[in-house]
């Protein structure tokens, strides 16, 4: 983290610290679009009462990444290695893929839509069938709070498809939930996220 103009790194400032001492609310909103921002506060504390997903905030912020095409690939099933042998061809051509999911019987992963006509390329030299989806893009929630805690999931896609949004994909780790949607519903799930996880 840096403070662009000035080039110094982003150490907390002595206005900083003093609203973390106070205890005063800060939203963080980007210049870019009007999605409402992510609401930072010292606000921790949690009884032993509070530990239903609808208590207390699990999550720390919303993200999301534009731009992007989904690859669905068909694979083999009788061909434990076909999957290797996918992933083989693209690194050696040179295409980062990101939102992986393999199974016996397909792969989905995303590219930026600036490597979809090579990657369109790679595959249309293999035997692999694939469909591809653009104009995609990921949203994701981030929290460690959410580790282990039963209904997060469910609160995700739950706040999604209540706004009408298809997941073409899911992805996710200890820390995140992400999806891949239509780029067209980015404003309304960054929204949506927001109010679902108490953001």
């Amino acid at each position: 983290m840096s403070n662009g103009a000035s080039g110094r790194k982003g150490y907390p400032s002595a206005r900083s610290r003093d609203r973390n001492e106070e205890n005063i609310p800060l939203i963080v909103k980007s210049t870019f679009s009007d999605a409402p921002g992510t609401l930072i506060t010292n606000d921790c504390a949690e009884t032993e009462e509070d530990t239903s997903i609808n208590e207390r905030r699990l999550a720390s912020g919303v993200t999301h990444l534009t731009d992007l095409a989904q690859f669905r690939v068909a694979l083999n099933p009788e061909d434990i290695a076909s999957g290797r042998k996918l992933f083989e061809d693209l690194a050696d051509a040179g295409i980062s893929v990101g939102c992986l999911n393999l199974s016996e019987s397909n792969a989905m992963f995303a590219v930026f839509a600036d490597d979809v006509e090579h990657t369109n390329k790679v595959l249309n030299g293999t035997d692999f069938e694939y469909t591809l989806t653009e104009d995609c893009a990921k949203v994701s929630v981030v929290g460690s709070a959410m580790r282990g805690v039963p209904g997060v999931m469910a609160n995700f896609v739950a706040a999604l498809t209540g706004c009408k949004i298809s997941i073409l994909q899911t992805v996710d780790s200890d820390t995140t939930i992400s999806a891949i949607i239509k780029q067209e519903h980015l404003i309304d799930a960054v929204t949506a996220l927001h109010k679902a996880f108490k953001l």
